[in-house]
């Protein structure tokens, strides 16, 4: 008698356990499967910040290396250190400066290479000061971006289509206010590139991995980005794009990998370090 109450007592309590650890595991799966959905938002997100940037990078240096080049042939012209029958023809000496002379164009492209370094070097807080409207080979298109900030007439139909789309950028364009990245300096593109490729490899990681953290992955990406940062703005000369001089021209494409190799295998590298650090505290301890 006795048994059978106890056999009935424990079929019951077996009953009342199954829902309670069928809606256990129905809640461990739900947060694992929420876990995974933040988890891939931040990478897809990540993933467009990083493309954007990059695209941003490549075409600033593009656009400045066009620039220089440039400048640097009619530099050549005026000296006369090449001989080049398209080198622009010079205008008499009572008017060296004649609009379409080759001094006239000479100080148009010193202007715009003056204006592409501040721009690469402090940014700018206005679009007219942007690679977009600097590198333009249009006659008069910073002067009409002017206008048009000013809410002045543009006569030129043409430069109000493209000023159209320089000023008001689409929502959702990383042009437009508050992130302007058009308007930041190049380090601090650099900054964001190279931080963004970290975590994105640390969050790709963390998929490969059982027990993933989104908090955790992001944690370990932004540091080792960080550190990776730094250590390639110290010792950017093995990350040049081309051989120059006295211009500093990170490949950003050099950068990023780095970044996301840093991301991918962060937790061994932490891991190597942090063995030999123990090795050498454990070495000293036994030699005092």
């Amino acid at each position: 008698m006795i048994n059978n109450e106890q056999h009935q007592s424990t079929n019951v309590a077996a009953t009342n356990a199954e829902p309670v650890a069928a809606s256990a595991r129905k809640s461990k799966k739900g947060r694992s499967n929420f876990e995974q959905f933040i988890h891939l938002v931040a990478l897809i997100i990540l993933l467009i910040v990083a493309v954007a940037t990059t695209i941003e990078i490549s075409s600033r240096n593009e656009d400045y290396a066009r620039v220089a080049g440039h400048y640097k042939w009619l530099l050549s012209c005026l000296q006369q250190t090449i001989r080049d029958k398209s080198c622009p023809n010079d205008a008499p000496k009572e008017a060296p400066k004649e609009e379409g002379s080759l001094q006239w164009r000479l100080d148009v492209a010193a202007t715009q290479v003056r204006r592409y370094e501040s721009l690469n070097s402090i940014g700018t807080g206005t679009k007219c000061m942007t690679a977009r409207v600097i590198a333009s080979p249009d006659a008069g298109f910073y002067e009409a971006c002017v206008a048009a900030v000013r809410n002045e007439e543009v006569s030129d139909s043409s430069h109000q289509l493209q000023l159209a789309a320089i000023l008001k950028p689409p929502l959702w364009s990383f042009n437009r206010a508050p992130i302007s990245m058009d308007q930041r300096p190049k380090d601090e593109l650099y900054f964001i590139l190279v931080l963004v490729s970290a975590t994105i490899g640390s969050l790709i990681a963390g998929l490969r991995s059982v027990g993933f953290s989104t908090h955790y992955d992001l944690t370990i990406g932004i540091g080792a980005g960080f550190a990776v940062y730094l250590i390639i703005r110290s010792g950017n000369f093995a990350f040049l794009s081309v051989p120059v001089t006295n211009i500093d021209i990170l490949n950003p494409y050099s950068a990023a990998a780095v970044g996301m190799l840093v991301g991918l295998f962060g937790e061994r590298v932490f891991r190597s370090l942090d063995g030999v650090l123990r090795r050498d505290k454990a070495s000293a301890t036994q030699d005092t």
